[in-house]
């Protein structure tokens, strides 16, 4: 029969569907994971250079800004997805989160990624800051070379 075999096909995407929703559950527990990880390292970077930027140094906030606004961004999505999975209570809503549980494990997946390219673009930043920081304080120090001609 063509209908007991649609039932069948029906019954089976569901239970695929609650799978991936559960799978996505377990992703926003990982994506607050991360979130709060990330939020302590940067915490702890800021108040690391806080210093620097008391000293006028414009180069670090230059190097650095670019990519803490795109992790900014990369957050603030994850908040979005995160939110938007949220139940409210109503039973269309968790029919929709069911029906597009595939569709959001993989914006799951593409907003992890981000946040993994711009903490490591972050990290990178903040490593070219603290060169430019360590040159500029070695300036001082560092004697001055011999006028041309002056052996």
């Amino acid at each position: 029969m063509e209908v007991v075999s649609a039932i069948v096909k029906v019954v089976e995407e569901i239970v695929k569907a609650v799978e991936t929703n559960r799978q996505n559950s377990e992703s926003c527990l990982d994506l607050a994971s991360r979130a709060r990880a990330v939020g302590d390292i940067i915490h702890h970077l800021d108040d690391s250079t806080a210093s620097t930027r008391s000293s006028g140094s414009g180069h670090t906030v230059m190097i650095r800004e670019p990519s803490l606004k795109r992790l900014k961004a990369a957050l603030d999505d994850a908040l979005k997805l995160v939110k938007s999975q949220q139940p409210s209570g109503f039973l269309g809503d968790h029919v929709n989160r069911l029906i597009t549980s595939g569709t959001t494990a993989a914006r799951f997946q593409r907003v992890e990624a981000r946040i993994t390219a711009y903490v490591t673009d972050v990290g990178l930043a903040e490593q070219f800051a603290a060169r430019h920081r360590a040159r500029r304080a070695n300036r001082g120090t560092v004697s001055a070379p011999p006028p041309r001609g002056a052996r």
